[in-house]
């Protein structure tokens, strides 16, 4: 039994040293563009950035990725990782002029990459649940199933 338990144990630690900076990015990668857990992805891609320095086309990557997520979420911290980037890994040349144009974009937007006159605004918070719909044209309302009773309901931020 001991011995069983020690290589199941064994096999494990194996399986996650293996697992490389790339495997890591991927998982990353889904956690932003798949799953929508940007907080989560910022996290990996620091972890991935500080862990594989070396590495320097991954962590460029990395640091790209993890500025793009703070953009979406309209934190100021997109412009230091944008900066920390073309500091750090300015030899990674395509990397590097991405970086570039979207710091003059968020320059020349203020601040924030969205063209000038658009408001972002949350109008829903609620992680519980997983809401099916779509916003009306006007982005006044959005529309779901309620699946307790089967009917369409409607969300207004008003």
């Amino acid at each position: 039994m001991k011995n069983t338990l020690a290589v199941i144990l064994l096999t494990a630690l194996f399986a996650m040293a293996a697992e490389s900076g790339y495997d890591l990015f991927q998982k990353a990668l889904v956690l932003e563009r798949t799953d929508g857990k940007l907080t989560m992805a910022i996290k990996a891609y620091k972890q991935i950035a500080e862990k594989y320095a070396g590495d320097r086309k991954l962590a460029a990557k990395a640091l790209m990725q993890m500025a793009q997520c703070y953009e979406r979420l309209g934190q100021a911290d997109a412009r230091k990782t944008y900066e920390q980037l073309l500091r750090q890994y300015s030899d990674q040349n395509e990397v590097a002029a991405e970086a570039r144009t979207r710091l003059a974009t968020l320059e020349s937007a203020g601040g924030l990459s969205h063209p000038p006159g658009v408001t972002l605004r949350k109008v829903w918070s609620n992680t519980d649940e997983i809401v099916e719909g779509s916003p009306s044209p006007d982005g006044r309302y959005l529309s779901f199933r309620d699946w307790e009773t089967g009917d369409l309901a409607r969300f207004s931020h008003q």
